[in-house]
């Protein structure tokens, strides 16, 4: 069994969770990844772990253009459900609370009201 990943396989785990989790930037590393940080000068990963590895996600953040490319691809896959209707709106309790919907409790409360 290898310990390595292909890139289209670090891609398809990528893009399932970027389509799970919303604003987040996802970088898969396998076994292999985190040799090669850590081989040649590793003190930074021994002595803080956590803000070496946050550096280095922070230099591997996306450019402007991979960022507007992940955009329309995510925006055809939205049109591309819609036009299937495919798509569930889900909104929070301050849409519905705005619109005088009453809170959860308020509406127990009014429905084991006697009239």
């Amino acid at each position: 069994m290898s310990d390595s990943l292909s890139e289209a396989q670090k891609q398809n785990i990528a893009a399932s969770i970027d389509n799970s989790e919303r604003n987040r930037i996802v970088k898969i590393w396998d076994y292999d990844d985190l040799l090669e940080r850590t081989e040649n000068d590793s003190s930074p990963y021994l002595e803080n772990p956590k803000k070496a590895l946050l550096e280095d996600a922070i230099r591997n953040l996306p450019t402007p253009a991979e960022e507007a490319a992940t955009k329309a691809k995510l925006l055809a896959a939205l049109k591309k459900a819609y036009d299937a209707e495919d798509v569930t709106l889900c909104l929070g309790a301050g849409v519905s609370m705005s619109a005088g919907v009453p809170l959860w409790n308020e509406l127990i409360n009014n429905m084991l009201s006697p009239p």
